[in-house]
């Protein structure tokens, strides 16, 4: 297992030479955008509800939601990554993007209507701790979209 300087110095060089655009169009991700759509159709949230991408790399994901559902959420991501982070809000405005290891961000408890996680658990040192903290701050009632690899 790799350890976490080791990880994280992988991530900040995919992200610094543009190597990510593979990741931001996987299928799965659609996946993702569909069920949101359908949730945000079935007028479950306020038009505000505060929506959280664990794991969110250079903005891509949260870009499609906002260009997809638009007007329904606001939008937030957490990554690890310098690089990712300094790509995101280099492309992205309107949303608020924040360096943060997802097992240990600055957000208050039940900040979120929302959390969404695509493939990114599964990185983690301590994946456990990671969904302790999607638990913290995801708002009683509230959703959590996750998607993980699976061996076929």
């Amino acid at each position: 297992m790799m350890s976490s300087n080791d990880r994280l110095g992988f991530y900040e060089e995919v992200f610094q030479h543009g190597r990510s655009s593979g990741w931001e169009k996987s299928p799965g991700k659609k996946v993702i955008l569909q069920a949101l759509k359908a949730y945000a159709g079935k007028q479950r949230t306020p038009a505000d509800a505060r929506l959280l991408e664990v794991g969110c790399g250079s903005g891509d994901l949260l870009a499609r939601i906002s260009e997809e559902i638009p007007g329904r959420f606001r939008l937030y991501g957490v990554d690890f990554s310098d690089a990712a982070i300094a790509l995101a809000k280099s492309r992205y405005g309107g949303m608020e993007f924040y360096v943060e290891d997802g097992c240990g961000t600055h957000f208050d408890d039940c900040t979120f209507d929302i959390l969404v996680a695509y493939g990114v658990y599964e990185h983690f040192q301590d994946p456990l701790a990671g969904l302790r903290e999607a638990a913290r701050v995801l708002a009683k009632n509230g959703y959590f979209f996750c998607m993980m690899p699976t061996l076929g």
